[in-house]
């Protein structure tokens, strides 16, 4: 396995994926705690300051009670100023220090000029002179700051603190200062870190386990598909590679690999027959010209001779020639280089013109050859491709019929489409040869013999398919063979002949 290989890569990225993952899931986690920790500290500061506050008016209202019935005045001072104050809220502070209130937190109470006058501080230094005492905008709900408490020179506690005023008449009569250790819960996200920093090594190994699984399950079909690739060849090109029944990209890979496998087997096997069948067509005219010069060279002959076998000679000559042409025309037609100029062409005028210069050859077999119908057929073509492709046709269908017999030519309109239907009146086409009529150099046997090249019908369908159209047959033995040719009408033509119009 390379660094570039396709196992790798998946390897790599399954681990850095899921380890930014879980990065950024550490980091939301440890911060989300953190400020919830720190959130519910405050709001339990809130409610313990608001307690204590509650509970010191209320221990003084008694006091004021008290006094009142011992004859003692109390309204003329304000709490801050008041002695009886200050004793009633160290009385208090001791009485309260065991109870669940004040439990886990140190209080501490000042008057209005910032002295302490009563504390329950467990924790040496905890109790703090409020450095916000002087300030004008001192926030009535409260204010917040950390702070620490040194029990031996090495050793500090962080604290947080939070004090609030308490006014009386518009004015601070006292502050209430609330504060608890954060060692719990720094100790808490301390260990929350640590525990995430050490489960990471852990993710990267098992992320790399399971990414190792995950390309050996995902690349285990690829590697098949490999081995098998490895042993098809030219000469073994029926074999395909296996296709996964697992409803994904992979899946689609094997049938579109064996698509591609089955296009070139056909390729290979068309290929393979056309050489064969291209070998066979040039064989006879090349044998017949070597014979004729061979027998020509055996001894001198007369003008008259010499001139026959030259005729001879050139016609094989041109049946090579014709070979030749109408296979670099396929050839044109197969690598999409043959250019096709259109124009609009009607087909009811075109094909007239054909039949002239068929009836030549159908009136040497006294051939019935007739143009039934005439629609006019506008379509966007090239005349002298189309041209051809009515002559290749026409001639196939008067050389495979009999003497006296008919062919007919319709000349019609369809939906969206030109249709020209050529009908003989031959032994017709064997079934089970029909499927082949256009393939190249194939051709029908009749009576032992054969006729032709085998190329005009395949070439016709070339130049139908450059069109954008097709050739359809129709055979019955002993009654004909029917040929339709279609072709797109023009813009105008295919509205006239749409569904409905």
């Amino acid at each position: 396995m390379t660094v570039h290989s396709i196992r790798f890569q998946i390897i790599l990225w399954h681990v850095i994926v899921l380890s930014l993952t879980f990065i950024v899931f550490g980091a939301v986690l440890y911060h989300t705690v953190s400020r919830r920790l720190n959130s519910d500290l405050d709001a339990l500061l809130l409610s313990k300051a608001a307690g204590i506050r509650d509970a010191i008016d209320s221990a003084w209202d008694g006091e004021k009670k008290d006094a009142a019935e011992a004859g003692i005045e109390t309204n003329n001072k304000t709490k801050s100023q008041n002695v009886r104050f200050a004793k009633t809220v160290k009385q208090w502070t001791s009485d309260a220090s065991h109870e669940s209130l004040l439990s886990s937190i140190d209080v501490g109470i000042f008057d209005s000029g910032g002295r302490l006058i009563a504390s329950s501080a467990r924790t040496p230094g905890a109790v703090l002179i409020p450095a916000t005492l002087n300030r004008l905008d001192f926030n009535p709900q409260g204010e917040f700051a950390n702070s620490s408490a040194s029990l031996s020179p090495r050793t500090k506690i962080p604290l947080r603190a939070l004090t609030v005023p308490v006014e009386e008449n518009d004015r601070l009569a006292y502050l209430i200062q609330v504060i608890s250790p954060l060692t719990s819960l720094r100790s808490f996200l301390r260990h929350l870190k640590v525990m995430l920093l050490f489960l990471f090594p852990f993710v990267i190994m098992s992320s790399g386990l399971a990414g190792a699984f995950l390309a050996k399950v995902v690349l285990t079909p690829v590697d098949k598909m490999i081995e098998t690739i490895h042993r098809i060849s030219a000469e073994n090109l029926r074999l395909r590679v296996k296709v996964p029944d697992s409803d994904d990209e992979l899946e689609s890979l094997a049938e579109t690999f064996n698509g591609m496998l089955d296009r070139l087997e056909q390729s290979f096997s068309s290929q393979r027959q056309f050489i064969e069948d291209l070998t066979h067509e040039l064989k006879t005219p090349l044998s017949v010209l070597k014979g004729e010069l061979e027998v020509t060279l055996k001894k001198l002959r007369s003008a008259q001779d010499y001139e026959a076998i030259l005729h001879s000679s050139l016609d094989e000559v041109n049946r090579i020639i014709q070979i030749s042409e109408n296979l670099l025309l396929l050839a044109s037609f197969d690598s999409d280089t043959m250019s096709i100029e259109r124009s609009p062409l009607d087909l009811a005028e075109l094909l007239p013109e054909i039949l002239a210069e068929i009836k030549i050859l159908a009136q040497q077999k006294d051939i019935d050859l007739r143009l039934a119908s005439r629609e006019t057929a506008v379509v966007q073509g090239d005349r002298a491709k189309l041209r051809q492709l009515f002559l290749n046709v026409l001639d196939n269908a008067v050389k495979y019929t009999p003497p006296e017999g008919t062919v007919t030519v319709d000349v019609s309109r369809a939906p969206g489409y030109a249709k020209v239907t050529v009908a003989d009146t031959g032994k017709g086409i064997p079934e089970a040869v029909l499927p082949r009529i256009f393939d190249r150099f194939f051709r029908v046997e009749r009576n032992n013999s054969q006729v032709g090249f085998g190329l005009g019908l395949p070439i016709a369908m070339a130049i139908a398919k450059a069109h954008q159209g097709r050739i359809e047959v129709r055979s019955t033995l002993d009654e004909g063979s029917t040929f339709t040719v279609w072709l797109p009408l023009s813009g105008g033509q295919a509205a006239l002949s749409s569904p409905g119009s």
